[in-house]
């Protein structure tokens, strides 16, 4: 196994195959255990207005001179092939990834897929499973995922790694 591709999507809104589209993508590359290898951002231009800025707390002024999503599909493949992709909320990240991907008339890489929202069940009491929780529950402080944000990485890698050294199992075996 190649390892894991941390995908952290923020949107316009909630409906990938609608008008919604993907405003900021980031990556974190980790190894099995873990550990960060290596990480990529970007801001995305939707070739659209932004939607509601509460969502994603981007301005307009920082998407100006963005590359679309067609622009950066062919990298963006290379960073997930071979990997199994996790996110918080995974489904909604790979609705938007397919329907960009779609859009920009190529195929997503396939694989396997971990939702680190799901995988906090067993440590969080409650419906409440977001990232902040999430953090909170495993002992990960916010601010150091939130520093790997903007152009430093992705939230969602400190749950996995979280994750990973307190259970000391690879996340694999969750994957679907």
């Amino acid at each position: 196994m190649a390892g894991f591709a941390v995908v952290d999507v923020e949107t316009t809104g909630f409906n990938a195959r609608g008008a919604d589209r993907i405003v900021e993508l980031a990556v974190v590359h980790a190894d099995e255990f873990g550990r960060v290898t290596g990480q990529w951002m970007t801001m995305v231009n939707p070739h659209r207005d932004l939607g509601e800025s509460g969502l994603h707390g981007l301005r307009e002024a920082e998407i100006v001179g963005a590359p679309g999503f067609s622009e950066i599909a062919e990298s963006l493949g290379v960073l997930l092939r071979g990997r199994i992709l996790v996110a918080h909320n995974a489904r909604f990240a790979e609705r938007f990834l397919e329907a960009e991907f779609k859009r920009a008339g190529r195929e997503m890489p396939q694989g396997k897929t971990v939702c680190t929202a799901e995988m906090s069940k067993p440590y969080l009491r409650g419906p409440k499973r977001s990232l902040k929780a999430c953090c909170k529950a495993l002992g990960v402080p916010l601010d150091e995922s939130r520093e790997m944000r903007r152009g430093r990485g992705c939230d969602g890698a400190a749950p996995v790694r979280a994750h990973l050294a307190r259970g000391g199992r690879r996340v694999g075996c969750d994957a679907r």
